[in-house]
């Protein structure tokens, strides 16, 4: 730099030579892992530490499943357990627990490693609220209306019926109606979505309240 420009400025020479050098040295070191990329040789490094990391004992050979209730954990663990490349470096942990969140029993799902061999799975099940019944199946709900699982003739649990087209769906809605009289709950035997526009509601005493159309006059 000129002398009188590097006498006005607040650094030693000393100083303003090594942040040079440094600034040197960042580019050059960059440019060389710009060539390294271009080569492919960054991946190579990764695969040969996953290698490396496999052989030396960090590979997925468990799983370890938490919070399943009612659930078949089976399901998890072939999608923690199916991956072509088990090694520990390798395992995506985003991938698995995106696929397992996919489960119909899975409301929340969060996965981790624990070295050296085991991926644990957190997961928050689904709370069944109600059997839907559409042409002539029985499927268990959750309160939101997600399908859970086909339910076994016979063996029915003892949850509200809600039946006809769409009327999973309108779960949540019908929840919320049933706020309104609270005290009707445990005498709720189910009810029948008609015309996809209100509700026939059912008690155990046999009687059938036919209700209005609309959310409002409904409640």
């Amino acid at each position: 730099l000129p002398i009188l420009l590097r006498a006005r400025l607040p650094i030693s020479e000393r100083f303003m030579h090594r942040a040079m050098t440094g600034g040197i040295i960042a580019i050059v070191a960059v440019a060389l892992w710009g060539v390294a990329s271009f080569f492919g040789l960054p991946s190579m490094v990764h695969m040969e530490l996953a290698e490396l990391a496999a052989r030396t004992g960090y590979e997925v050979k468990k799983v370890e499943v938490r919070g399943t209730d009612k659930m078949d954990d089976a399901p998890v663990y072939t999608i923690a357990l199916g991956q072509v490349d088990r090694s520990m470096l390798n395992v995506d942990l985003s991938a698995v627990q995106h696929d397992i969140a996919r489960l119909s029993w899975v409301k929340e799902a969060r996965v981790f490693r624990r070295l050296p061999e085991t991926l644990v799975v957190d997961i928050i099940e689904r709370t069944p609220a109600a059997v839907w019944q559409y042409k002539g199946l029985l499927t268990l709900i959750d309160e939101s209306g997600v399908v859970l699982e086909p339910v076994v003739p016979g063996k029915q649990p003892a949850l509200p019926l809600l039946i006809g087209e769409n009327a999973n769906r309108q779960a949540p809605r019908f929840a919320q109606l049933m706020e309104a009289a609270p005290a009707l709950k445990p005498t709720l035997l189910g009810a029948t979505w008609v015309g996809n526009r209100r509700w026939d509601v059912q008690f155990q005493s046999g009687e059938t309240l036919a209700l209005p159309e609309g959310d409002e006059l409904a409640a």
